[in-house]
């Protein structure tokens, strides 16, 4: 039986990941890191859009990412949820 058929054949199985999930995910913490960050918004399945001003508005973990939203609520977004994450506009010029 094919891989997939195997795991949907059992509820309780864990199923097999992705490639994409992990691209997403050191993409992600690629852009994140380092020197040269620029805010950006992640969009998500459901058509939510999270703006990450700083990079300490974001925590990715393994199999999560929780951001911070301007009014300080945290939002846990599943990874293989996120749609895309484009760099926001800059504003007044800044750097």
């Amino acid at each position: 039986m094919h891989e997939l058929g195997v795991w949907f054949a059992r509820l309780d199985a864990i199923p097999p990941l992705r490639q994409g999930w992990s691209v997403n995910v050191q993409e992600l913490k690629r852009r994140v890191s380092g020197a040269g960050f620029r805010p950006l918004a992640i969009r998500t399945t459901d058509g939510q859009e999270f703006e990450v001003p700083h990079p300490e508005f974001i925590l990715i973990g393994k199999y999560s990412i929780a951001i911070r939203d301007k009014q300080g609520f945290i939002n846990n977004v599943d990874p293989l949820h996120i749609v895309s994450a484009r760099e926001l506009s800059r504003r007044n010029g800044g750097a």
